[in-house]
């Protein structure tokens, strides 16, 4: 029987039952601490209470220029799936736009994601095919992840220069006795044959295939994207994977390029880095932890310069 894509989850799901893909959540904070984002293109300056937080609202372009009808733009620069501080693009919050969408219209979806909840990365998906207009998708900097199955819902698929796609299995955090742990393995299983059914579809790979670049966690470049079909167009431009992603994001997984995980630490988060470094919080990948401490050195140093 072949696995149907669950419909968009109504309400916020219980954390011990939320399917993933490598769900990020921000660390401890102080909720009487914001971190400001830098404005960049396509973004806007916002604040949220979080210890490190790397992320954008999801924002929609509706209206008409100078009586032309402007194409419709979904901008998903966040985590997919709301998290515990409300931030998150959801199925619903899609579905909502693309309804006061004309069939006519093209619909652009540009993704800066690191991914999050495969049900809603599904549900999405689903909702963008289901649009009769045309649909292009644009990696904008980083797809990853559930983040990635929107991606493939368009017909054309960019992808910029600095882009980056990177697909792995599904992860499941959970808690309880054995038959719930043996339950919830089932059904995260049934889910990953979901994702891999339509990683195929939409790209003209094998399963097989699909089922092993997963496993290996796969890092795309974009002509690497091209050759398999995952991209149909690589573009200039684009913007840095610190967009989309945080640090300890990155911590969490395996065979992240080097090039992105020095773009997570440019200078606009030194002082978190100095926080997490006096904090005793360290990192796993080597790689991330010689370039924290010598971000939180250079950003002591500025200090100093400015006292």
């Amino acid at each position: 029987m072949q696995a149907r894509a669950p419909p968009a989850m109504r309400g916020r799901s219980s954390p011990k039952q939320a399917f993933t893909f490598s769900l990020f959540q921000s660390g401890p904070h102080d909720p009487a601490e914001a971190t400001k984002l830098p404005t960049g293109s396509g973004s806007h300056q916002t604040e949220r209470p979080s210890y490190m937080a790397f992320s954008y609202e999801m924002k929609f372009n509706t209206g008409n220029v100078d009586g032309v009808r402007a194409n419709r733009e979904i901008l998903i620069y966040d985590q997919i799936g709301k998290s515990a501080d409300g931030s998150g693009v959801t199925a619903k919050d899609v579905v909502s736009q693309i309804n006061l969408f004309d069939g006519r219209d093209e619909v652009v979806v540009r993704i800066n994601s690191a991914g999050g909840s495969a049900f809603e990365g599904l549900a999405i998906a689903q909702a963008i095919l289901r649009h009769p207009g045309p649909v292009r998708t644009v990696c904008e900097s980083l797809c990853a992840s559930a983040a990635v199955l929107i991606y493939l819902s368009g017909k054309v698929r960019e992808i910029a220069e600095t882009g980056s796609i990177m697909v792995h299995r599904a992860s499941l955090m959970t808690k309880g006795n054995a038959d719930d742990l043996q339950n919830r393995g089932k059904a995260l299983a049934q889910l990953e044959e979901q994702v891999i059914a339509l990683m195929a579809d939409r790209t003209g790979q094998t399963k097989e295939k699909i089922r092993a670049m997963m496993a290996q966690e796969t890092w795309l470049t974009p002509q690497e994207a091209i050759d398999l079909n995952f991209a149909t167009k690589r573009i200039q431009g684009g913007g840095s994977p610190r967009m989309a992603l945080d640090p300890e994001a990155l911590d969490r997984f395996e065979n992240v390029p080097r090039h992105i995980l020095e773009a997570a630490f440019k200078p606009t988060c030194l002082a978190d880095l100095v926080r997490i470094r006096d904090s005793g919080t360290g990192f796993k990948n080597p790689v991330l932890a010689a370039l924290a401490e010598d971000a939180a050195h250079r950003a002591e140093l500025l200090a100093k310069a400015n006292a």
